[in-house]
């Protein structure tokens, strides 16, 4: 039997600057990739007298570099339409070359690592609060529940959350906020505290 999907009275969206840098990243290890696979063929090739070997590893190379641009061509399509790239297939295609690359194993797994976390890392930050507890979409997820909570306030689109450990999270929000959800949100929340 499923465990039923838990609903949340609040979830709140941060704002973030680390989509850029792990776009940048995800970025410049394809243009290593590309850019080893190619050269890769290049010399390959020309010590066979420029004779292309369709079933050879380093007509892989050649097809694995087209691919991983192929696709980034198409996260750049994407991203100019306004919607959300993510280049991770290209880094597990980048991983496949790695693994038959001479000595490149660890590379290959680096890759992996980097394939399987760009999206959970790329998601925007967000907490979820219900009347049981606080839960933040981190890695691993942070849960406090209301009796770990001096308060919780949102103003001027701002959510201040103190803990009684001493801890003071401040986060700005991604999307505006109007004066009588904030009024709401904050109800609620003394609510939970008073209850606790």
């Amino acid at each position: 039997m499923r465990k039923p999907v838990k609903t949340y009275e609040y979830i709140v969206v941060f704002k973030s600057n680390s989509l850029k840098w792990v776009d940048w990243i995800s970025k410049l290890l394809m243009f290593i990739a590309i850019i080893s696979f190619f050269y890769s063929y290049i010399i390959s090739a020309k010590t066979n007298n420029w004779h292309i070997d369709f079933s050879g590893v380093p007509i892989r190379y050649l097809l694995i570099a087209v691919l991983i641009i192929t696709w980034w061509l198409y996260c750049y399509k994407l991203e100019r339409e306004g919607k959300q790239a993510f280049y991770r297939f290209a880094l597990l295609l980048a991983a496949i070359g790695w693994y038959n690359y001479p000595k490149g194993f660890y590379l290959c797994i680096g890759y992996l690592i980097a394939s399987v976390l760009e999206k959970p890392v790329k998601l925007l930050p967000e907490v979820a609060i219900d009347e049981y507890e606080i839960v933040f979409n981190t890695l691993p997820i942070k849960k406090y529940k209301w009796n770990e909570v001096n308060n919780v306030v949102m103003k001027d689109g701002i959510l201040t959350i103190d803990l009684k450990n001493n801890k003071l999270i401040q986060k700005e929000i991604n999307d505006e906020v109007t004066i009588d959800i904030e009024k709401e949100f904050n109800t609620f929340c003394l609510k939970q505290l008073a209850e606790k």
